[in-house]
């Protein structure tokens, strides 16, 4: 069956369409050209006098049909030869627009992490959009004529739900314009249920009009425009229909399936019983008559007990409270971002618990005929030679720059100890790994790394999978005595923009001349480039050093005589990074999860900061969430909930040397944290001491924002 789309006829392309289907497909029983009556005669003459046709055609009939401006067959004769098959007009219709619909994927689809909040309401996994399908002039002109038999002479307003539809209008028109040229439609956008919601929009010329509906799962909006608009359901005709239940109104193409074709309902539920919500899918709300997603959805999320990983707690137990982990600030004279979470395993190898692991996983996986130990030309090599003190020096330790492969002899299939003290990326061990296979692919290889800094489990288990990859009968063993999820290091991140806006003149000429000395202090401090166990954090006061109180949430059951400053900013950055693993992957978890793209946007919670009043832990979350996670400029309440805390912290800041508010004052004058305008107002109105580390911040938000 070939739909003819225009009001004048052009034989060429008739025939090379005819001679591509012969080309590509079967010989048909039948070929049926569906054109406008007006130029059904010309069409006629046109085929019956071209000699290629009837021959390229052979026995197969060419029947013609002509329709009228209600779309109703009005003409009907057969070239050639008789065929006594009558057209099914309506069948032929429902699936060329299925066809279509299918072909320009007309359903927009979620995925496990979110699903749609329709313009109704109701939320469900995919929805409806014209607009996919409305791409190819000839297939409009179909679909226009599919809505012929709903307009009558009477009709000269088309009420529409979105401006997708006016090319159907238009198309609508055109083919009626070759029927009578006197005819004329006026499309109107009431933009669905956005308008109708606010009351907004007049149906004034409803008496002389039809509605056109895109799209409906329901019959909800056609339902509501009878009882509260009261239009007859004749004058409403729903284009596209899948539901369960029987449309009230006109419906050109009923996508239901029937039989073996069409689709399944879909399926939307109000929110309170929505299952995609209870499985923490996240709904994205539907927005405008073009029905486009909207844009981030913020949503708060407090931070509690439960967010750490089981793998944290346990490295917690050997790794703080001696001096253990430590910060080091990004230095401007390298390219490189070397690691500013850095761990120091002689610490660590002091500790009963590491030791007792390590021996273990030494006495499960370390092979009797290993006699050889690599380690990375960066690596420490604490743990190998641990290692080899351990098995009674029966192995040597090489160096990645004594690795040639001339110069080494792994005994052809001998095991190989591969070694590292802590690992964030991998990239020196997959390079080390490329090496020993090149000098002997026979070898067993067995990794034995100290602490795996992952930012989640995918990037570990990429790591892994990688360097146990073998030729052999087997996999490489690869061993791992703790696991600690964290943020990948990174130049750009708040001691770098620190030490940016001490070093701006413009920040250094409002300093009050008694704190020019911590300042000064505080920029070599920032450039020094070495582990900093304390000293991480801007007090109040300059003689003011936030310590943790006893009770730390996260270090529950956990005896702490002492602690770093370094030791508490690992632990938040490492719940945070939980969060946002959990946020990253794509399956639904029960645990809430930070997610960063251009749907979802989740915001540390601002009770967070009232709950974890310490001013060390709320200067930990300032610095080790992200500009994304802080901020709360779009929402109005959550803004002032946020200044309120902030403005709580500067009216005890004389009082509190090593008070947060010098913390809260660095982290909205380098955007780490974001307010509105109007909070931002009510933290510059505050009363704060000039003579101070925080106010000599105060005095610059003043000037900057």
């Amino acid at each position: 069956m070939v739909f003819w789309p225009t009001a004048i006829f052009d034989k060429d392309a008739f025939l090379d369409t005819i001679e591509q289907y012969l080309t590509e497909r079967l010989r048909p029983n039948c070929v049926i050209l569906i054109m406008r009556d007006v130029i059904f005669n010309t069409v006629r003459e046109q085929l019956k006098e071209d000699p290629y046709i009837r021959a390229r055609l052979s026995e197969t009939p060419l029947k013609i049909v002509g329709y009228n401006k209600n779309g109703d067959r009005s003409k009907s004769e057969d070239l050639f030869q008789d065929h006594p098959s009558e057209v099914d007009m309506e069948s032929f219709k429902r699936a060329a627009i299925i066809h279509i619909f299918t072909q320009h994927q007309g359903f927009v689809e979620a995925t496990k992490v979110y699903h749609f909040e329709n313009p109704s309401k109701r939320h469900s996994s995919k929805f409806i959009r014209l607009a996919n399908i409305l791409r190819r002039a000839e297939e409009i002109s179909f679909l226009a004529f599919c809505c012929l038999p709903f307009f009558t002479d009477r009709t000269k307003v088309v009420y529409v739900d979105t401006s997708s539809l006016h090319l159907i209008v238009f198309a609508i028109l055109e083919q009626l314009r070759s029927f009578d040229s006197s005819l004329t439609l006026f499309p109107i956008n009431f933009e669905s249920y956005f308008s109708l919601s606010e009351g907004e929009f007049n149906f004034q010329y409803a008496a002389e009009s039809i509605v056109l509906l895109s799209a409906s799962t329901s019959g909800g909006l056609a339902k509501r425009l009878m009882t509260d608009y009261q239009f007859d359901s004749n004058q409403i005709v729903q284009f596209l229909y899948l539901g369960k239940n029987e449309p009230e109104t006109n419906v050109v193409c009923n996508l239901t399936k029937n039989g073996d074709f069409g689709f399944e309902p879909i399926f939307a539920r109000e929110a309170a019983d929505c299952e995609y919500c209870k499985r923490y899918s996240i709904p994205i709300p539907i927005l405008s008559d073009q029905f486009v997603f909207a844009g981030p959805q913020q949503s708060p999320l407090k931070i509690i007990e439960a967010n750490q990983h089981e793998d944290s707690k346990n490295f917690w137990e050997c790794a703080t409270g001696n001096q253990a982990l430590s910060i080091v600030f990004p230095s401007d004279s390298s390219d490189s971002c070397t690691t500013h979470f850095f761990i120091d395993l002689t610490k660590l190898l002091e500790e009963d618990s590491f030791r007792k692991r390590l021996d273990y996983l030494l006495a499960r996986s370390f092979p009797a005929r290993a006699r050889l130990i690599v380690t990375t030309q960066e690596d420490t090599g604490h743990i190998a030679e641990y290692i080899q003190k351990h098995i009674g020096g029966k192995t040597r330790v090489s160096k990645i720059n004594d690795l040639k492969q001339k110069e080494i002899d792994i005994n052809g299939d001998a095991p190989v100890v591969v070694v590292a003290d802590a690992v964030e990326s991998g990239i020196s061990l997959q390079d080390l790994s490329r090496r020993l296979r090149k000098i002997s692919d026979k070898a067993p290889l067995i990794y034995f790394i100290g602490v795996s800094k992952s930012s989640g489990d995918k990037s570990r288990e990429n790591l892994r999978s990688t360097l146990t990859f073998a030729a052999g009968p087997a996999k490489h063993i690869y061993e791992v005595v703790h696991s600690v999820r964290l943020p990948r290091s990174s130049k750009d991140n708040s001691w770098s923009q620190e030490r940016q806006l001490i070093m701006n003149p413009e920040f250094s000429g409002i300093i009050e001349k008694s704190m020019r000395p911590y300042f000064d202090k505080r920029k070599e401090i920032l450039a020094s480039s070495k582990p900093c166990l304390n000293e991480l954090f801007v007090p109040n006061l300059p003689e003011g050093r936030m310590q943790l109180q006893p009770g730390f949430a996260f270090w529950k059951g956990l005896e702490k005589s002492a602690s770093s400053e370094a030791d508490v900013f690992f632990t938040i950055a490492s719940v945070l990074q939980n969060i946002r693993a959990l946020g990253k992957s794509d399956e639904p978890h029960p645990k809430p999860a930070i997610r960063s793209n251009w749907l979802q946007q989740t915001l540390i919670d601002p009770t967070t900061f009232s709950r974890f009043n310490d001013p060390i832990i709320q200067a930990c979350f300032l610095r080790a969430a992200s500009a994304f996670e802080q901020n709360y400029s779009a929402d109005e309440e959550l803004s002032l909930s946020m200044a309120n805390i902030v403005l709580d912290a500067l009216s005890r800041a004389s009082s509190e040397p090593a008070g947060s508010a010098s913390e809260f004052l660095l982290a909205l004058i380098t955007k780490r944290l974001q307010l509105s305008e109007n909070s931002i107002d009510k933290i510059k109105k505050a009363s704060v001491n000039q003579d101070s580390i925080t106010g000599a911040f105060h005095s610059y938000l003043r000037t900057a924002l």
